[in-house]
């Protein structure tokens, strides 16, 4: 059996990598900057560093699936092996859709969240983008706070499921060993 190599003819671009891998990194600092911003007790100017941080980087996050998507609709990665079950292939789709989905709609909210309670944005304040709608107190605050609180928990569900679904399918043939089970003796 021959391993399974996305880099082959059709396989993931350099630029693909870097992509996903920056995109990643940066979502996992923005996890706990933004679980630790939002704690009872921490120092103000703390709190404001992470909020920057949290907000700006979002910004990014935003920009970088942005080009992945514009990205994977020129170039495709290639087809899974013949190896891996129809219901692998679904479920892999449907994990991978549904976190460029999440990732997106994080994102939108928490711009949405940001401008409706007239707070700065200040990596795109900077460059003078405009705001696209003008503050409404009251008006998208509570919706964009709960899908903010809430879909971190669905996003580690959705790469979790993304991972198990194709677990080993895609890894160098050298760790292939440790995905599979031992033989008996």
């Amino acid at each position: 059996m021959t391993a399974y190599s996305p880099t082959a003819a059709g396989g993931y671009t350099t630029a693909s990598r870097w992509l996903h891998w920056i995109t990643a990194l940066l979502v996992l600092a923005t996890i706990p900057a933004g679980v630790v911003m939002v704690t009872e007790g921490i120092s103000r100017p703390l709190q404001n560093s992470l909020f920057i941080f949290h907000k700006n980087v979002g910004v990014i996050i935003l920009l970088l699936v942005i080009a992945r998507l514009a990205m994977r609709l020129v170039t495709s990665p290639g087809p899974l092996p013949d190896s891996v079950p129809p219901w692998q292939r679904r479920a892999a789709a449907v994990s991978h859709g549904a976190l460029y989905l999440l990732l997106i709609v994080m994102a939108v909210s928490g711009y949405v969240r940001v401008v409706a309670g007239g707070f700065p944005l200040e990596m795109l304040d900077a460059i003078g983008a405009p705001r696209a709608f003008m503050r409404r107190p009251g008006s998208c605050w509570p919706r964009s706070s709960s899908c903010t609180c809430r879909q971190p928990r669905f996003m580690a569900w959705s790469n979790a499921t993304a991972y198990l679904a194709g677990c080993g399918r895609r890894t160098p043939s050298r760790a292939r060993p440790f995905l599979r089970p031992s033989p008996e003796p």
